[in-house]
C-alpha cells in the first residue's frame, strides 16, 4: 500500500456528522485525518501538507489549482446521521 491520503477538516458542529462517519468507516485505513481551525486547514492545503481539505469556499481562489469536487460516493457510507440532509444538498447543487 502507498502513502495515506492526508485529509484535513474543521471539527465544528456542522462537520461532526461527516467526521463521525469517516472516523468509523473503512476509508480510515487509506487516509490520515487531521482536524484543525479553518485558517490552519486552508494553510495546510496551500502549503501542500495535506492532499484534501474541507474548508471555507472563500479561500479557494487563494489556492493555485484548487477546485471544488463533489463526490458521487454513497453518502450513507460516510455519515448516516446527516445522510438525508447531505444527499438533498448534493442533489440541489447538481441542478445548478
Amino acid at each position: 500500500m502507498g502513502a495515506k491520503i492526508k485529509v484535513a477538516a474543521v471539527s465544528y458542529l456542522n462537520t461532526k456528522p461527516l467526521l463521525y462517519g469517516i472516523e468509523r468507516s473503512s476509508v480510515m485505513k487509506d487516509i490520515e485525518l487531521v482536524s484543525d481551525y479553518p485558517a490552519n486547514v486552508a494553510q495546510s492545503l496551500q502549503d501542500g501538507i495535506v492532499d484534501v481539505a474541507l474548508l471555507p469556499v472563500a479561500v479557494i481562489p487563494q489556492i493555485p489549482g484548487a477546485r471544488i469536487s463533489i463526490s458521487r460516493l454513497p453518502v450513507t457510507y460516510l455519515c448516516e446521521a446527516g445522510a438525508v440532509a447531505v444527499r438533498k444538498a448534493l442533489e440541489e447543487t447538481s441542478r445548478i
